[in-house]
């Protein structure tokens, strides 16, 4: 019985009071940025740690103090990994984050469509210039 109680205890001793806000730990990305949000009940300095990697091997340190936020941008395609800790390393769940931007192809349709906008807009005030002056 003690055993099990010691056991107990260095678990709720290890565990993590902190987690991501977000309904899911498995978002997609269609931008390349993602505002991350977490609670946590008693720590004071946060440490959020973006990886490429599931098992943080080679990850980097992106935000360290008070706030339970961060705003993350300039993420390019790809599958990205982020926890928060706290000093003592106890570790919230991962979140996983899946960025895919719109295609390329997409952008330069868009981009065709509002030149054409343009230029029609340009030919009507043009036109409309020149047959007003032509009736004056």
């Amino acid at each position: 019985m003690t055993v099990l109680a010691i056991l107990s205890w260095v678990l709720s001793v290890n565990s993590s009071n902190i987690e991501f806000s977000s309904a899911s730990l498995d978002i997609k990305s269609n931008s390349g940025y993602i505002q991350l949000e977490w609670t946590s009940s008693d720590v004071t300095n946060h440490i959020l740690e973006q990886s490429i990697e599931p098992n943080f091997r080679h990850a980097k340190t992106i935000y360290q103090g008070p706030d339970q936020a961060s705003f993350i941008s300039g993420l390019d395609n790809g599958t990205y990994y982020f926890r928060v800790g706290d000093q003592k390393a106890n570790w919230s769940d991962t979140l996983k984050l899946t960025v895919a931007h719109q295609p390329l192809s997409l952008a330069y349709t868009l981009f065709g469509i509002g030149f054409l906008v343009f230029a029609c807009t340009v030919f009507i005030v043009v036109k409309g210039a020149r047959t007003s002056n032509t009736n004056s």
